[in-house]
């Protein structure tokens, strides 16, 4: 990294920087070479998915990828990717509020779609030694990672939603431009809830 840093004077800095969060793989990163002493291509970029990681290392436009925040969001990342288990990561929302945003108040970093990220010796759960039937009421991103605690801890679940989908706030945010990743913090709850045999019950008001 003291190579890479060495490689890039103020003017190319500024001619190559990146934008910080900027989604994807930028056209042509892939055929600069930034130096003779580094002629390899790191991708430290906004990342999050495994078939965008695979497809650009076969393609070769990188040879190596950097990741951080989702690993926050799900530590099991590497692992789920090589069982062929996208469906199951719990994805990054690059919202930085709970990792970055904590970091720079001198706070614990963690993450908003997983919040044990930074306490896991602290939020430790314990199977029930009984099992018993619990209803949330709520489908919304509290409501589904309450069902989704109570039901690996060995609890039997019920969802009751009073839409027609699930989501709750989150369904608005991710109709903002560029949030378009929350839509697959509900895709990760969906199949988390469906595994564990989570039953879903949409249009229930409950009074």
């Amino acid at each position: 990294f003291d190579e890479f840093a060495k490689s890039i004077n103020s003017e190319e800095r500024k001619n190559r920087s990146l934008p910080a969060y900027k989604r994807g793989m930028p056209n042509g990163l892939e055929k600069q070479k930034l130096s003779e002493t580094l002629p390899f291509i790191l991708a430290p970029i906004r990342l999050m998915k495994d078939e965008e990681i695979k497809k650009i290392l076969q393609e070769k436009k990188a040879d190596l990828i950097s990741m951080a925040r989702p690993f926050l969001a799900d530590p099991d990342w590497v692992t789920k990717a090589a069982r062929g288990e996208s469906s199951r990561i719990n994805t990054c929302i690059a919202c930085n509020q709970a990792c970055l945003d904590h970091i720079f108040q001198n706070k614990t970093a963690s993450c908003v779609v997983n919040p044990r990220a930074g306490g896991e010796t602290q939020f430790k759960t314990k199977k029930a030694k009984v099992s018993r039937r619990y209803a949330v009421i709520g489908g919304g991103p509290a409501g589904l990672q309450a069902a989704l605690t109570l039901s690996e801890i060995g609890h039997q679940v019920e969802i009751f939603e009073k839409a027609n989908q699930l989501g709750g706030q989150f369904l608005l945010a991710s109709k903002i431009p560029g949030k378009q990743e929350f839509n697959e913090t509900l895709r990760y709850f969906q199949n988390e809830l469906k595994q564990k045999m989570v039953k879903i019950h949409l249009d229930a008001e409950i009074d």
